[in-house]
Parts: C-alpha cells; sequence; structure tokens
C-alpha cells in the first residue's frame, strides 16, 4: 500500500470521525514518507511511531488485530468474507470493554448502537416518544378524516387539481387517496386540499364549445361587420317592435327595427382595409430614437480569491 492510497483512506475516515489529535504507527515507508508526513502536519495531527522491532509497544493496534483474525478464522465456513466482518464488527463494537466498562460505540458516538438483541427487550424511549405524541403542542400540522373528499395535487397532466377520497393515513403528514377514476396516489398533506362531500366525482368534464357571436356595438374597430345599406330598407315604416335589435348567430347583422336613423350606417371610423400606413419613404425621414446608454458601475472589481484544497487536508 503506498502512501497516496493511505493518505485517501485517512480522508475518509478523519471527513466521518474528525481530525485525531495524536496518530500511532509503526516504521513503515507508508507512514514515514515525505508526503504523509506534510499531510499529518497541515491537519495540525501528532505523529508518534514505535520502536523499531518492538511491536508491543502498539499494542492496542496489535491486539485488535489478533481478535479479528481469530473471529473470522472462527467463522470461515459461514459465507461471504464481507458479511462476517461485517458482523464481527457489529458485535465487537456493541461489546462493553473491560478498560472502560462501556462498548466502544458509547465511547464514539455516546450511545449504544441498535442490534438484534435489543428486539427481545423494551424500548422505553419509543414509548416515551409515543406518549407525547399523543398531545398536540403549537405548530402541530392538521390532519384529515378517513373517507373525507378531497382535492389533491396532480403533476402529470394540465390538470392540477384531481377529486377523490382519503382511504388511510400514512404516518403523520402523509395519506392515501383513491380517485375517483380508481387511481391511488400517495400525497403529503400540503398538497391536499379539503373539499365539500356534494363535489362533483366526474373528473373530465367534456363540455361542448358553443360560440356565441358578439354584439356588433361592443366589437373593436378592427372587426368587420357588414351591414345593410339604406336601400334595403323598406320604403314605408313598419310597425316599431322594440327599440333593441335582434342578435343573430351569422356574421351578417341585421336590425329588425325599421325606424333606425341612417346615421347609424355612416360610422366615421375606418376599417382595417382602409388603414392608413406609412410609406417606405416616410419611415426612412423618421428620426431615430436615441438609445439610453447602460448604466455602469465605477467600483474596482477585484478577482475572487478562491480556496484552494491544497491548503487543507
Amino acid at each position: 500500500m503506498t502512501s497516496d492510497t493511505t493518505i485517501k483512506l485517512l480522508r475518509c475516515t478523519f471527513a466521518r470521525f474528525g481530525i485525531p489529535t495524536t496518530l500511532v504507527s509503526d516504521n513503515a515507508t507508508t507512514f514515514t514518507s515525505d508526503s504523509f508526513k506534510k499531510f499529518l502536519k497541515k491537519n495540525n495531527v501528532i505523529h508518534k511511531t514505535i520502536a523499531p522491532y518492538h511491536p508491543a509497544t502498539n499494542g492496542q493496534a496489535e491486539r485488535y488485530v489478533q481478535i479479528l483474525k481469530n473471529a473470522l478464522i472462527a467463522m470461515k465456513n459461514e459465507g461471504d468474507i464481507d458479511v462476517q466482518l461485517a458482523r464481527l464488527l457489529l458485535q465487537y463494537r456493541k461489546t462493553p470493554q473491560t478498560s472502560t466498562n462501556v462498548s466502544p460505540s458509547v465511547l464514539m458516538f455516546g450511545r449504544e448502537i441498535r442490534s438484534k438483541l435489543d428486539m427481545i427487550k423494551p424500548n422505553i424511549y419509543a414509548k416515551v416518544d409515543k406518549a407525547g405524541s399523543n398531545s398536540k403542542p403549537v405548530g402541530t400540522p392538521r390532519e384529515i378524516a378517513l373517507n373525507k373528499r378531497v382535492a389533491v395535487r396532480n403533476y402529470t397532466s394540465k390538470n392540477k387539481w384531481e377529486f377523490g377520497t382519503v382511504m388511510r393515513k400514512l404516518g403523520k403528514l402523509h395519506y392515501e387517496v383513491k380517485l375517483d377514476d380508481g387511481r391511488v396516489w400517495k400525497r403529503h398533506i400540503d398538497q391536499i386540499r379539503e373539499v365539500g362531500d356534494n363535489t362533483a366525482r366526474e373528473q373530465n368534464h367534456n363540455y361542448p364549445v358553443i360560440p356565441v357571436s358578439p354584439a356588433p356595438d361592443t366589437l373593436p374597430h378592427h372587426y368587420d361587420v357588414t351591414l345593410p345599406g339604406p336601400s334595403h330598407l323598406p320604403s314605408t315604416p313598419g310597425p316599431s317592435h322594440s327599440s333593441s335589435p335582434t342578435h343573430s348567430t351569422d356574421s351578417t347583422f341585421e336590425p329588425t327595427d325599421t325606424t333606425l336613423n341612417s346615421s347609424v350606417f355612416s360610422d366615421p371610423s375606418p376599417t382595417p382595409t382602409s388603414e392608413v400606413r406609412p410609406t417606405s419613404a416616410d419611415s426612412q425621414t423618421q428620426d431615430p430614437v436615441p438609445i439610453p446608454e447602460p448604466r455602469r458601475s465605477t467600483r474596482d472589481r477585484r478577482p475572487p480569491n478562491w480556496f484552494s484544497a491544497s491548503d487543507w487536508w
């Protein structure tokens, strides 16, 4: 194993458990190289080496290696070596030591790690948490009763909301909702809105679209509405039915009131066909509109001082 490989493994260990104050090792070339010394110096770690040809100086590490070897030899017929090692480390880190009277997990994490032995004894902390969850302190999320009509958020189509019924509650904030079309969705409480029980159960209403012609007096000037000329009016006035004209769904508007004034047909507003557009010569003679110059900052810009990973571990 080279010094670079050892440094990579130590970086992963430091990231998980933190940078130690002291590192004890033997006198192998991996630990005495210049790159390894620079790595420990950058991280302010004191490096101690044992006396040559005296492994008892680093007795804790040598004893740990002996325990692992003996346990793996006893488990050699129990499957994969990685599975055996993982099971061994789990039991070793949970077992109290004679020198400290506590397990290595308590010394490292301040708590006991969970194993299969914890299943045969009750968990007091779980009971306390469950009892405390029955009370409703400030900030408790809202709840939705089962079989309640709700609208849930839809992210698969243009319809943003779909209607359904709450089937069951999944945890504190998640619900299982059965839609009116038979689909079952899981949604967060923030994606659910309560609606009335009489909400329509049809999801997609395909109502026919009926075109309605607007009244001519409400049309903008760019609509071209054909009106009958004075020659179409009768010579003798007929009976007056109503002062408001009857609107037809056709594009031609025919008034039913025969007593209309001829001023209705003399609308001075021009149609789009009579709109006067500027010629190319007129457009060339117009003065160009000045474009304002964008405002520039006057402060001095300094290059950023980027953090270099080489300055650290």
